[in-house]
């Protein structure tokens, strides 16, 4: 997978998820930042999970 840069002052980390460990995470409270949240939520609803 590439990676683009990011900007000077963003710190990104990518970590490889399953479904259900990425709707866990927001569950939990790990996965907080709403452009994630959003997205993971609308994937899963696409996708039937």
């Amino acid at each position: 997978m590439s990676v683009l840069p990011g900007d000077e002052d963003e710190d990104i980390e990518v970590h490889t998820l399953t479904p259900a460990e990425a709707l866990t995470a927001i569950d939990d409270g790990r996965i907080c930042d709403a452009k994630s949240v959003i997205g993971i939520l609308r994937w899963a609803r696409r996708a039937g999970h």
